[in-house]
Formats: C-alpha cells, structure tokens, sequence
C-alpha cells in the first residue's frame, strides 16, 4: 500500500504539473492575444481621431462649397437664359 499511495501522489502530482504546464501556455497565449488587441484598438483609435478631424474640418468648409455651388449655379442659369434669347 505504500508504494501504492506513493505512486497515486507521484501520478498527481505528474498530473497537476502538466496542468499547470499547460496553464502557463495558455497564460501566454492570452497574453499575446492582449497585446495583439490592445495594439489594434489603439491604431482604431487613432483612424478614428483621424476621421473625426477630417470631418470636423468638411463640415466647416461645406457652408462655403454650397454658396460656391449656388454662385455658379445661379451663373449658369443666368448664361442659359442669355443663350436661349441669343437664338429666338
């Protein structure tokens, strides 16, 4: 019955060191998961911060293209009209 229990103790303890091997891998792999992630949210974020600042900046030049494309809109019409009493 010793050796018995000694070699129940010596395959638990077998045991519990692969687990904890296998632990310590899987530690590992989650943690290079985390700094893969961690990494691609940062550069989301900045993309982000990005397209934040060029719509910031389209938003407030649009007042300016709309009165540009009013201004020329209202030129091409004013030609049209002159070139349809050009040809009556």
């Amino acid at each position: 019955f010793k050796n018995l229990s000694a070699d129940i103790r010596k395959a638990e303890a077998t045991l519990l060191h692969l687990r904890w091997t296998l632990a310590k891998t899987q530690e590992g792999e989650a943690r290079s998961a985390l700094a893969v992630a961690t990494t691609l949210v940062g550069d989301r974020a900045a993309a982000q911060m990005a397209a934040a600042r060029e719509q910031g900046i389209a938003a407030h030049r649009l007042p300016d293209l709309r009165d540009a494309e009013a201004a020329a809109a209202a030129a091409f019409q004013r030609l049209s009209i002159a070139k349809t009493q050009i040809e009556e």
